[in-house]
């Protein structure tokens, strides 16, 4: 029987593109919310995700690219952008360390 994992992490909650863009922490909350008042996470594996490390970021980008994104996030200074970029960059590690985990 296979298994259907959902994956996600607290931090994915920090994405906050500013009011009325769809990609926003109230939208991962109403997901969560109608999986448990539909009794499928009952069913769903919801695995614990952490964050991916340097090594892993490597399979699927240059070391240049991977630099960039490091420098990129000291850099910022604009509170909005830090918060923002914050939580794509970190929900974005997650995501590929629990991608990385299923395999």
């Amino acid at each position: 029987m296979h298994t259907t994992g959902y994956y996600t992490h607290s931090d994915c909650l920090l994405h906050d593109m500013g009011g009325g863009h769809p990609e926003c922490p109230q939208r991962l909350l109403s997901i969560q919310d109608r999986l448990i008042s539909s009794g499928l996470e009952q069913v769903l594996q919801w695995p614990d995700c952490a964050l991916a490390t340097v090594a892993d970021l490597s399979l699927a980008h240059d070391a240049s690219y991977i630099e960039k994104i490091f420098q990129w996030d000291a850099e910022l200074n604009d509170e909005a952008a830090v918060k923002a970029v914050t939580g794509v960059y970190k929900s974005g590690l997650e995501s590929l360390k629990s991608k990385l985990e299923k395999k």
